[in-house]
């Protein structure tokens, strides 16, 4: 989701400064793609603009299912309805009860 957000942004910076659309494309796809072996003052300001954009909206998505699955939780979970981890569901072996030895046949 980064990349492909930051490929479009860096698309759309480099069309803004009069780079021909595939040329745009191209250069978007290697800049999302590259390592980081530059240094700060070397990346151009669009491009850690950009990037910050595609960070976040990462992270607004990450805040949008963190809701859905609290909201889920909050209407799903009712008071009283789970078992105590400490309670043994029925019809299965108490802790430190050794199971009964296969016979062979």
């Amino acid at each position: 989701m980064l990349v492909l957000r930051l490929r479009s942004s860096l698309t759309s910076s480099l069309t803004a400064l009069g780079v021909p659309p595939a040329k745009a494309a191209e250069q978007a796809a290697q800049l999302s793609q590259s390592q980081g072996n530059r240094s700060l003052a070397a990346i151009p300001h669009f491009v850690r603009l950009d990037f910050a954009h595609a960070t976040q909206t990462v992270f607004l998505a990450m805040a949008a299912i963190m809701a859905a699955a609290a909201l889920v939780a909050f209407l799903g979970l009712r008071a009283g309805r789970q078992r105590a981890s400490d309670e043994a569901p029925a019809g299965s072996i108490e802790p430190g009860v050794a199971e009964p030895a296969a016979t062979g046949g």
